[in-house]
């Protein structure tokens, strides 16, 4: 749950930096590419490192299902 919740959250602060910056081009406005970049990098990074914990997390604590083995006959 808190997994796909942070990843949620780091792909939509991906998204307003990419169309953000994309509308600063657009309009030709490089103010607001490099202040879309400045101001949502910080937590974009910070969410993708709290994802990754949680994926790791979540990725060792899950049980595994014991697998049968087939007989070969």
């Amino acid at each position: 749950m808190l997994f796909a919740l942070s990843m949620i959250l780091f792909f939509i602060l991906g998204f307003i930096i990419v169309f953000g910056q994309a509308f600063g081009i657009i309009i030709q406005n490089g103010g607001i590419v490099s202040g879309v970049y400045s101001q949502f990098a910080q937590p974009s990074i910070a969410l993708a490192v709290i994802a990754s914990l949680f994926g790791f997390i979540a990725y060792n604590t899950v049980e595994k299902k014991p697998q049968l083995e087939e007989d070969e006959d």
